[in-house]
C-alpha cells in the first residue's frame, strides 16, 4: 500500500487533502496527521481511498490519543 502525505489544512476526510508519496514520509512523532497508508483509489490512482474500512477511526484514535498506528502517521506541527 503506498503512503498519501496529509496538505494542511485540508479535510482530512477528502482524497483531494492527500498527496502520493514515493516512499515512507518523514514524519517526526507528534499530535498532527502527517500521512496515511492506504490502497489506491480504484478510479483515481494517486488519491488514496478514502472508503478503507477503519481509516477514519484510525485517524481519529491517532488524533485523540497522540499514537500513531500501522496506517496513520503524526507530526509535530500542522502543516
Amino acid at each position: 500500500m503506498p503512503w498519501y502525505k496529509y496538505n494542511y489544512p485540508g479535510d482530512r476526510t477528502l482524497a483531494s487533502s492527500y498527496s502520493l508519496e514515493t516512499g515512507t514520509p518523514e514524519c517526526t512523532d507528534g499530535t498532527f496527521l502527517c500521512a496515511i497508508n492506504v490502497n489506491s483509489n480504484p478510479g483515481m490512482p494517486a488519491e488514496p481511498d478514502m472508503d478503507t474500512p477503519g481509516l477514519q477511526n484510525a485517524i481519529n484514535s491517532a488524533l485523540s490519543s497522540g499514537q500513531e498506528t500501522g496506517i496513520v502517521k503524526l507530526r509535530t506541527t500542522a502543516s
